[in-house]
């Protein structure tokens, strides 16, 4: 294997790697924000 054909191979496994990372870290930031929501729609605990 030519040292091109590494090189193109290893920049494609990065981008995939990176493609996978901003996937997990749009799933996980939508989580967050999806129980912040929820959280700001509960009313707080009225003091007895």
């Amino acid at each position: 294997m030519n040292t091109q054909t590494h090189t193109a191979a290893m920049d494609q496994r990065v981008r995939n790697y990176h493609q996978d990372l901003n996937t997990l870290m749009e799933k996980r930031l939508g989580t967050l924000i999806r129980q912040y929501i929820e959280q700001r729609k509960t009313p707080p605990p009225t003091p007895a």
